[in-house]
């Protein structure tokens, strides 16, 4: 069963971090929320060397960018449905 398998059915497993660097950029390319809190909840204990760990805290703080942008429009609709449907 694949990485995103066991992400989806909740379950927590040990995962290589080189894995999971590459399952995390590919969530963040797709912008997929799902998988992305997945592979945070399932963080490797440790990493191979320094470098893919700053790689890992890069990514990171992208995805919480991304969700914060994403909250950030999501709150602008919300403000736009609000005013049409005060007018109606």
């Amino acid at each position: 069963m694949s990485l995103k398998a066991y992400l989806r059915l909740g379950e927590r497993r040990l995962v290589k971090s080189t894995e999971w660097v590459r399952e995390f950029k590919l969530a963040l390319i797709n912008e997929d929320k799902r998988a992305l809190l997945g592979l945070c909840e399932s963080t490797p204990e440790s990493f191979v060397n320094k470098a893919e760990l700053d790689e890992a805290f890069a990514l990171t703080q992208q995805a919480l960018t991304l969700m914060q942008t994403q909250k950030a429009e999501l709150g602008g609709e919300l403000a736009k449905l609000k005013k049409v449907r005060k007018y109606l």
